[in-house]
């Protein structure tokens, strides 16, 4: 009997994430059948894919997670035959053997031409604010610059360079790579030059169905975890972080980046990741979370960037980041869509779970974009409310009133749900999860108080005012000027903060003396010593 696929495809998507008997055996039976039908380049064979990835993410026995496996290797030798049709009709979907065309920053395509498993190619400029013959102009050597003056298009110019069409990206990011001294100079530039590029896999390797760590044993489901005590998880003390060796710690990075990549996303984490700044911990339900810090270089002022990849039975299913600065951080997560429908309450507990104990925090703060601001995927699915749950509340008082009012009737009235004009007021205010019930000292109170300095006393003098704090710190610490290009800048951060909330303590000075090293080392140290400060 020949199977309808979109109808038995519309059943197993209807129980991918229950885990009673009746779906289980609908599963299975689904899974067979789909498993005997042809696969056509078509929309349903995308949505057949990403209920595989869940279920292979969210197994509930081996038996189902290798009839799962078997169809996505079915899937790829597939697409591998159809490669000419389906690398461009699953454009940007992740699959193997599809194209994938989007910007990215130049730090991030240069580490993608290093990937063996796929061909990196110019697509084109796409309406840039400034012309190649601008960019070029500050970037190529003297002798050359003349050509950038003769009024010549995009592709003449590089005619007139020598730059074949084939060597188009590799030329532009070395010449964008004469600036790395200037990091943020050379981000703006090559923004500008809106240039398009063009992923194309040479396996299946490079694909969300194989971009994944491979599970010694997975966590096999007898049912998704949407209730417990946040709380308790909370507070559990964490594991060990996960021993590894080089070799292991660079397939990681290669995955968390491929993630972005894949999904034609970017993060400065993932794409500026320190390695020695990467922790694993393994936790329960096959759930791992990576954190991970940024080369010094691209370090924000005063707080650390710390981005996160949290892993599902190997596969990367949620990434985001904290911005950590003493007790206190922000925080932001996305689940990638493959995996949503899932446990994402307690992923989302155990990533704070983490960020809570590794930098010892009090304070958790959520922006209002992830619950509603500009963002109306927010609103329509009530996201205030997935937050309010977890313990996170408004920091507006008339706000928090009414969050406790609304709450009340929801539990209390059947069916009850807020309108869509309170959520978005809601959206007036961050949340925040108060662990201390006492907001921690923040970047801009430091920030405050020294664009007061700079104004008063050094009448907007910002150099005058860096070199003086400088000078008046080192005199306190009686250290040398550090060499490092790195050091520097961060001693002036320090030495700022230090003149402007005019500190004087020794044992305090001591402590700011060692973040100007700890900030450029060891992202750990440098959290472990604010909070010092800050207790002291």
């Amino acid at each position: 009997m020949k199977t309808n696929f979109n109808a038995t495809l519309k059943k197993l998507k209807a129980v991918i994430n229950k885990f009673d008997s009746e779906s289980l055996a609908v599963q299975q039976h689904a899974l067979k059948e789909l498993s005997g039908s042809k696969l056509l380049v078509n929309k349903a064979l995308l949505e057949y894919h990403e209920c595989l990835l869940f279920m292979c993410a969210h197994p509930n026995n081996k038996q189902v997670l290798d009839l799962v496996e078997k169809e996505l290797k079915r899937i790829a030798l597939f697409l591998k035959k159809s490669s000419k049709t389906a690398s461009t009709f699953f454009e940007n979907e992740g699959l193997p053997y599809s194209n994938t065309v989007t910007r990215f920053t130049p730090d991030f395509l240069k580490w993608l031409s290093t990937n063996t498993d796929l061909s990196l190619r110019f697509s084109s400029f796409s309406d840039p604010t400034l012309t190649l013959n601008e960019v070029l102009n500050l970037t190529l050597p003297t002798a050359l610059k003349a050509t950038t003056t003769a009024g010549l298009e995009d592709k003449e110019l590089l005619e007139e360079l020598g730059v074949a069409p084939k060597d188009y990206l590799l030329f532009l990011v070395n010449q964008i790579e004469r600036l790395n001294d200037y990091p943020l100079i050379k981000d703006f530039l090559f923004e500008r030059l809106e240039v398009y590029v063009k992923l194309v896999p040479k396996n299946d390797l490079f694909s969300r169905t194989y971009n994944r760590i491979k599970m010694k044993q997975p966590f096999f489901h007898d049912s998704l975890l949407k209730k417990f005590d946040h709380q308790v998880l909370l507070n559990s003390k964490l594991p060990a972080e996960r021993s590894m060796d080089a070799k292991e710690t660079a397939t990681l990075i290669d995955v968390l980046k491929n993630a972005m990549a894949l999904t034609a996303r970017e993060t400065d984490p993932t794409t500026f990741i320190e390695p020695s700044s990467l922790k694993v911990f393994d936790l329960e339900r096959g759930m791992s979370v990576c954190i991970y810090g940024m080369v010094p270089d691209r370090q924000l002022p005063y707080e650390s960037y710390v981005g996160f990849t949290l892993l599902k039975n190997g596969f990367p299913c949620s990434y985001g980041g904290g911005w950590v600065f003493g007790k206190g951080a922000n925080f932001g997560m996305n689940i990638l869509e493959s995996f949503r429908g899932g446990e994402s309450g307690y992923v989302m507990c155990q990533l704070l779970r983490v960020y809570k104990q590794a930098f010892h925090l009090t304070y958790i703060e959520i922006e209002a974009y992830q619950f509603g601001l500009d963002n109306p995927d927010g609103i329509t699915s009530g996201a205030f409310w997935f937050y309010y749950r977890y313990g996170f509340r408004p920091l507006d008082n008339d706000l928090l009133k009414l969050s406790n009012s609304e709450f009340a009737k929801i539990q209390t009235k059947k069916n009850y749900r807020s309108s869509e004009k309170t959520l978005l007021k809601f959206t007036e205010s961050n949340v925040a999860l108060n662990m201390e019930k006492k907001i921690p000292v923040r970047v801009a109170d430091i920030t405050e108080k020294i664009k007061i300095l700079i104004s008063k006393k050094y009448k907007n003098d910002a150099t005058l005012a860096e070199r003086k704090s400088v000078e008046l710190f080192l005199e306190k610490t009686r250290q040398p000027l550090p060499q490092s290009k790195d050091e520097k800048a961060i001693l002036n951060e320090v030495a700022l903060w230090v003149n402007a909330f005019e500190i004087s303590d020794p044992e305090k000075i001591k402590i700011f003396s060692q973040l100007v090293f700890a900030k450029t080392n060891d992202l750990y140290a440098y959290q472990k010593l604010l909070n010092q400060i800050f207790e002291h």
